[in-house]
């Protein structure tokens, strides 16, 4: 629902939407490893205006208003860097800063010239792109990055 209010926002304004998903393969694979992942990544967000939820069980989606493709692709960088370097749990408990063993991140977007063209439900769309690139980014090998645009040019 976000996303979609995310994409009316864009075209109101005719700014940019980038969309992010982050594929983590970590260490035990549990909640509390992807828990901590989050919360390295919320680190790098601009406050009050990125924001990240859980895709699935393995998958943070970020959203990144405002943000063009080459923005995005820096963004994702960042975010892989900043993940496997995190330090690795000390088995405290609480899982902060487990550093991740493989990081996937699909990474598309919709232009601000080209946002008027898609209809207000179309979040669905920008969605299914940037899966296909996150699929791309699985088979390009470990902590890969693959993106592009969300529509066809």
């Amino acid at each position: 629902a976000q996303l979609g209010n995310e994409l009316v926002r864009a075209r109101r304004f005719a700014h940019s939407l980038s969309l992010v998903l982050v594929e983590i393969g970590a260490a035990d694979g549990s909640d509390r490893d992807l828990r901590s992942c989050y919360h390295v990544l919320a680190d790098t967000f601009r406050a009050r205006v990125d924001w990240i939820a859980r895709h699935d069980e393995r998958t943070l989606a970020l959203v990144l208003p405002e943000t063009g493709l080459a923005g995005a692709m820096r963004t994702a960088e960042r975010m892989r860097d900043r993940l496997l370097s995190a330090a690795p749990s000390r088995g405290n408990g609480n899982g902060a800063g487990a550093a991740p063993r493989v990081v996937h991140l699909g990474v598309s977007a919709l232009e601000a010239e080209h946002i008027t063209v898609i209809a207000d439900d179309g979040a669905p769309l920008l969605l299914e792109a940037t899966a296909g690139y996150l699929h791309d980014a699985l088979s390009k090998g470990p902590n890969q990055i693959a993106g592009g645009p969300a529509l066809p040019l």
